[in-house]
């Protein structure tokens, strides 16, 4: 296969399905704590709704995936890639771009997205049909979901629009978390607590990425908010970002949304939303963004937590 001048062979040969694994971006998977999220929102969890649960954990994961591989080919094509990763930045690693290194065609990414986004389809149909909960509204709410996802840096791309990702990212995090908890029947206030507070901080973490990538961004035109913004103001408006979400889970507990020991389940969560809060207002965009996506790990699991931990509890 010829490599053009953007492409340059990876240090070491790589199977082929390593190379797949690096499009899909699998070592990302916070898109899939929605659904597992909202099981745990579920009047009962352990019942038979576990296995739609975990078919539309799948679902979602293909969608994501499908997103990662047609971000890539975009990302090749306007040269934001390049510049990104290219060779003086040791902060990013050329290995997670199959496409940059010459590994994988173009076409071949295009066939593999077709693949994720058809089989993310057929497994979250199952899940509805196996689900014990069928509000036929959920059928164009999911196909939303999975367009809305897809169309981040192809099709519409979004994200090439300003405020376009930060809504992408929000409104897909929120369609595959409160969609499954209908599905699962889950209760509607710690459902809706458990969906802003994800959906927010995925996007800042988002947003704390594109700080980074402003300058290859401005150059593939690419207009983000970081973009428009000084690196200044945008940090500032990051920060506020994680202080409101502080606010909204104090509230969930004190309104009784979430269960009161999801206060304490939720402390480690709420000392990185801090920390990363932190990081942004100081301009260092890879910590907010680490801090960022490990507060989102810790916001899911303090949720889950505190949904069967206060069941268990009553």
């Amino acid at each position: 296969m010829a490599l053009t001048e953007h492409q340059q062979p990876a240090t070491a040969p790589r199977s082929l399905r390593t190379r797949y694994l690096a499009l899909a971006k699998v070592d990302v998977p916070d898109y899939w704590y929605g659904p597992i999220v909202a099981w745990s929102c579920a009047a009962s969890p352990f019942g038979w709704v576990v296995v739609p649960a975990s078919m539309l954990v799948t679902g979602v994961a293909g969608g994501n995936w499908a997103a990662a591989a047609l971000d890539d080919i975009q990302g090749l094509a306007d040269g934001i890639d390049e510049i990104t990763y290219s060779s003086e930045n040791t902060l990013r690693s050329r290995n997670r771009k199959p496409l940059l290194t010459g590994e994988l065609t173009a076409d071949e990414a295009r066939l593999f997205a077709s693949a994720c986004v058809l089989g993310s389809m057929g497994v979250s149909v199952a899940a509805f049909g196996l689900s014990p909960h069928r509000p036929l509204r959920l059928v164009p709410i999911g196909l939303a979901g999975l367009l809305l996802s897809v169309q981040y840096s192809y099709g519409l791309k979004l994200s090439y629009r300003p405020g376009g990702a930060e809504a992408s990212l929000f409104g897909t995090m929120m369609l595959v978390t409160a969609g499954p908890g209908y599905l699962f029947g889950a209760a509607r206030p710690a459902l809706w607590a458990a969906t802003l507070l994800l959906s927010s901080t995925m996007t800042q973490s988002a947003m704390a990425a594109n700080g980074q990538d402003a300058v290859a961004d401005a150059a593939g035109g690419r207009r983000t908010i970081a973009t428009l913004l000084t690196s200044a103001q945008y940090g500032r408006l990051i920060a506020l970002l994680s202080v409101v979400d502080l606010a909204v889970a104090l509230g969930a507990v004190g309104l009784g949304a979430l269960h009161p020991i999801t206060a304490l389940t939720l402390t480690p969560a709420a000392v990185c939303k801090a920390r990363q809060a932190h990081s942004a207002w100081q301009g260092d965009w890879l910590r907010a963004r680490r801090r960022g996506f490990t507060a989102l790990r810790m916001i899911a699991g303090g949720i889950i937590a505190g949904n069967l931990v206060g069941r268990a509890l009553r």
